[in-house]
């Protein structure tokens, strides 16, 4: 992420946006409140830690320094990087990512239209996901 945001800047870009592929419902809302934010780096926040998109104004080679990637303490690590990098953080709204097998039945149920998701059901295609992983 780092390298493509840098190249982006070197081309006289002066805000850059990487997005992750795999919130393929999320709100065009969220990324405009992303754009809109006055700090150096704005994350959006997926339920399990990680994150769907960031948003930088400014850039510094430590940012990601120490970051476990896909645990639930990406995003914390994230910020905590941002901020030892001295550049100033925020949050935008949160939303989900589809990372696990629940995740995508939980994309089919809130996706898919009533009448198909009960015909899917009736015929044993499609089972709702565990009421926690909702």
């Amino acid at each position: 992420m780092w390298n493509a945001a840098q190249n982006a800047f070197s081309k006289g870009r002066t805000q850059v946006m990487i997005l992750g592929s795999d919130a393929p419902t999320l709100p065009i809302e969220h990324l405009k409140q992303l754009l809109d934010s006055s700090a150096d780096v704005a994350f959006g926040p997926t339920e399990d830690g990680g994150y769907y998109a960031v948003m930088f104004r400014r850039l510094k080679p430590a940012v990601f320094d120490g970051v476990e990637w896909s645990t639930e303490s990406t995003l914390e690590q994230s910020m905590t990087g941002v901020r030892k990098a001295g550049l100033s953080a925020e949050l935008g709204p949160g939303w989900y990512d589809i990372d696990s097998p629940a995740d995508l039945v939980r994309l089919v149920v809130e996706t898919t239209p009533p009448r198909t998701r009960a015909w899917l059901k009736a015929n044993h295609f499609l089972v709702d996901p565990p009421a926690d992983s909702i």
